[in-house]
């Protein structure tokens, strides 16, 4: 993974900033995000990928993906595609671990 994008995106996680949800990038209910969902806001910030309110209402989504990474912010952060740490992460989140707990997975394997 790209070292700036990780810093970010740990960064981002420890913040504060962001509420926690599970089983969606970006839940609009709520305004609460995944794990993978607060690398999607800040490719969105960048201007990698687009956020649209999904026709249902109630989740965004990025690149048209709610529940995956988007290639686009895969290959922005220069994520593998062919890396088990991904699926880890998104089990730790919808599991309940928090954000916090997650950066520090990040930090240590991707």
């Amino acid at each position: 993974m790209k070292e700036v994008i990780k810093k970010k995106w740990v960064a981002a996680l420890r913040s504060g900033e962001y509420k926690q949800g599970q089983r969606q990038l970006h839940n609009a209910d709520g305004d609460k995000f995944c794990c993978l969902g607060v690398l999607c806001d800040l490719a969105a910030k960048e201007g990698i990928v687009k956020r649209t309110l999904s026709a249902h209402g109630g989740f965004y989504l990025y690149d048209n993906y709610d529940g995956f990474l988007p290639p686009s912010v895969r290959n922005w952060a220069q994520i593998d595609p062919s890396s088990d740490q991904v699926p880890c992460l998104v089990y730790l989140n919808d599991r309940g671990d928090s954000f916090d707990t997650i950066a520090n997975v990040i930090e240590k394997v991707l």
